[in-house]
């Protein structure tokens, strides 16, 4: 076998494909470089042993050494663009030029370049990007402005399956957040440049479809040309997405393609000779991309649009798998923290499965003329390339997309057209071609909306292993026509590949240790503490702020959890704020309040629901235990905190006490009554009027967990981490340590998000 695979070419030569392969692997290294060993062999190794591959069948000194130069840039730029540093830990004045603005609801987010900021008196100018927010709308790009803020780096990602908001703004370029009250905003002057006639174009086609269009159909109007998706209303977003139709809504290569072969049409009607009809065509993207802003797709295509383009003018035979990588590799070279959006992601592997898979599905129909058969093999190629991203960025597989996708995408395709030539005749003339398109968007939605009304329409799934989604696409390459391996072998691979996939979904759940898990969520200053037993039940203790709802949904999702219960300790907004939000989810079977809390909380839920008091044993499970410690039924529900719910959890030998709010008062009545614990989560998030000496002295617990994140009250207070450390052995913070992982096997494991 191995003799038969080093005999033989696995594909033609193709430097842009290659040197994709080696950037990608470059980047993988620095980016898991301090983080896993393990990983930075596996992406060197492979590199490596690509190398050594293609020297044993080539033995090309040359395209080595561009090999390795791909794999070093790659390690190069992404550390250069992640290595950047805290500027300065308190407020000064910042002045910079506006490059682009998006407004939402409450607020407005605005993009500075050409920035500096007062450091001791003098003036630093740092060549990043800086992003800040403000209820100010009346900024436009070119505006020259200034304002008093503190200058931070974006969040890192601080729970499992968390939102990574450094990662997310790197990959558009931007550097740094402008954090503190940035309400007071001055106008300095105001500088024109190619970037502002970008941005008045697309303003002005936003307008004209907002004058023309009805307003729910409005914000899809200019999602089909502009992919703006500010105004489109969250459910019927949502409904895209669920359908597998939302890239119709994100300007890619369906919309290049489409536009530019409108405009390419529209020549040669008018007798315009080819070149010259290519010619214009390729400027024509060039000005479409800037006004739509030059996102992942849209430079995607248009570094794909401009290749075919020049490959026409020069009467080159054309290869889009080269066009293909030749975009991917610039795209990584102007942001490599592009490779892990999930733009980027999706764009690229929809492509990549359309170009491999499509001549395959098409042979079986190769009488019928290509230009049908695409309607319904494109769509099912494309949903195969972006599966596994859809399943790790949004937690589901839209089982309709397919059927979605061959209807909806030939009548987006018409809406596309006329949305764009509506824009253009203007607000006048262009009323009638608007209603036209109007109907299409309307037909696009019901027809969606009916398919994912249907059972089982989407299937909730948690997040794949890297590994997986890398052996996923090796599979799609294998069976390609681009690979020049025998049938046979392809066969043979093919099958290998999807065992190994199967054994990465199916064993880790079977080889799990047999252990109870207690995961601290960072939720910022709350509480959100997630059981799960031995046996797969899960229960939550609190949520946080209604603020970090989303993000303790991806927590969940992520590691495709549903809840058998939910513990409310006490009303306080810091330990329920998420509830209704979950609850709306449908992620929550049962609900457990305090009884004496029972009249405290404003929402209404018809979620089964069990009140507790003082003294009460749950079985969470056939071995996991809680006790009530606190509060008792006839409790005075004057003040919240006294009131907490205050939970025992009993695994086999192992004690973990979960405190809610309590206060002194309470924690001198139950101290008697818990014995040593091994975990205690700290009251109140470290406040000074809870963790007495004597409490603690009490529990002998070994670890303490603080659950906090930036507030103005102090929290946690020196007194308390003063009493922890001399009456626990080993003190965890959210606030520092990102989410906690306790895990209660044959020993006590704890992992963190973050390190310290």
């Amino acid at each position: 076998m191995l003799k038969v695979i080093f005999k033989n070419r696995i594909i033609d030569f193709r430097p842009a494909f290659f040197v994709a392969i080696y950037v990608t692997l470059g980047i993988l290294c620095s980016r898991y470089m301090e983080k896993s060993v393990t990983a930075v062999y596996l992406f060197g190794g492979a590199a490596l042993l690509l190398a050594a591959v293609d020297g044993i069948k080539n033995k090309n000194a040359p395209v080595l050494l561009l090999y390795v130069l791909s794999f070093t840039a790659g390690l190069i730029l992404f550390n250069l663009q992640t290595s950047t540093q805290p500027l300065t830990s308190s407020e000064t004045q910042v002045t910079g030029r506006v490059t682009d603005v998006t407004h939402y609801d409450t607020r407005s987010y605005y993009i500075l370049d050409s920035w500096d900021f007062a450091d001791k008196d003098q003036l630093v100018s740092p060549s990043k990007k800086i992003r800040f927010a403000t209820e100010d709308r009346t900024l436009i790009p070119g505006d020259i402005i200034t304002f008093s803020a503190q200058i931070v780096l974006p969040d890192e990602k601080r729970n499992i399956g968390g939102f990574d908001e450094r990662m997310y703004l790197l990959g558009k370029g931007i550097d740094y957040k402008a954090k503190g009250t940035v309400d007071s905003v001055t106008v300095l002057t105001h500088k024109e440049s190619l970037g502002t006639v970008f941005w008045r174009t697309r303003e002005y086609l936003k307008q004209t479809i907002e004058n023309i269009f009805p307003k729910r159909s409005a914000g899809i109007a200019k999602g089909l040309i502009l992919g703006d998706k500010s105004d489109i209303l969250e459910a019927d977003y949502e409904v895209f997405k669920r359908g597998g139709t939302a890239s119709i809504l994100a300007v890619s290569g369906l919309h290049f393609g489409i536009l530019s072969l409108f405009i390419f049409w529209i020549l040669s009607l008018v007798g315009v000779a080819r070149k010259p009809a290519n010619v214009v065509t390729a400027v024509f993207m060039l000005l479409y991309a800037g006004i739509v802003g030059f996102s992942v797709s849209a430079t995607r295509a248009l570094v794909m649009g401009l290749a075919v383009v020049f490959a026409n003018l020069l009467g080159k035979q054309k290869d889009y798998l080269s066009f293909l990588s030749l975009a991917f590799v610039i795209s990584l070279i102007i942001s490599p923290a592009t490779l892990f959006s999930a733009g980027f992601m999706l764009s690229f592997g929809a492509v990549f499965a359309l170009l491999v898979l499509s001549p395959i599905f098409s042979k079986p129909f190769n009488r019928i003329p290509s230009r049908i058969t695409g309607l319904f093999t494109a769509p099912v190629a494309a949903t195969i390339g972006t599966a596994p991203f859809i399943i790790n960025f949004f937690y589901y597989f839209s089982v309709v997309g397919i059927a979605a996708n061959i209807v909806v995408i030939p009548i987006g395709s018409a809406a596309v057209v006329l949305t764009f030539i509506a824009a253009l005749l203007g607000s006048f003339a262009g009323v009638p071609v608007a209603w036209l398109s109007d109907k299409l968007i309307w037909l696009m939605q019901t027809i969606t909306e009916k398919l994912t009304a249907l059972p089982f329409a989407t299937v909730d799934m948690a997040a794949l292993p890297t590994a997986f989604i890398v052996l996923w696409f090796v599979a799609i390459f294998a069976v390609s026509g681009y690979c020049l391996f025998k049938p046979w072998i392809k066969r043979v691979i093919a099958c290998l590949l999807v065992l190994g996939m199967a054994a990465m979904v199916v064993l880790p759940p079977m080889l799990k240790e047999e252990a109870m898990r207690i995961y601290f969520a960072d939720v910022g200053q709350g509480d959100a503490i997630l059981i799960t037993t031995p046996e797969g039940e899960n229960y939550l203790v609190d949520t946080g702020e209604g603020y970090m709802a989303d993000e303790l949904i991806r927590v969940l999702k992520s590691q495709g959890i549903h809840l058998d219960g939910l513990f409310l300790t006490h009303a306080d907004s810091d330990h329920i704020g998420g509830a209704k939000t979950l609850l709306d989810e449908g992620l929550v079977d049962h609900l457990y309040l305090a009884y004496a809390g029972r009249n405290t909380f404003d929402f209404d839920s018809e979620v089964w629901t069990t009140y507790l008091e003082l003294g009460e044993v749950l079985a969470l499970s056939q071995t996991v235990y809680t006790a009530v410690l606190s509060p008792k039924g006839d409790a005075d529900d004057d003040n919240d905190n006294e009131i907490s719910l205050c939970l025992l959890i009993t695994y086999q030998d192992y004690h973990v006490l979960l405190t809610g709010d309590i206060n002194l008062t309470v924690e001198k009545e139950i101290m008697d009554d818990i014995g040593d614990l091994d975990v205690l989560k700290v009251t109140h998030h470290g406040t000074k009027y809870g963790s007495s000496p004597e409490f603690l002295a009490a529990v002998k617990a070994e670890t303490a967990v603080i659950s906090c994140g930036e507030n103005y009250y102090g929290h946690p207070a020196p007194q308390t981490l003063y009493n922890l450390g001399e009456g626990c052995d080993i003190i965890y913070r959210t606030d520092r340590h990102g989410g906690i992982l306790v895990t209660f096997g044959e020993a006590i494991d704890t992992a963190t998000v973050l390190d310290p």
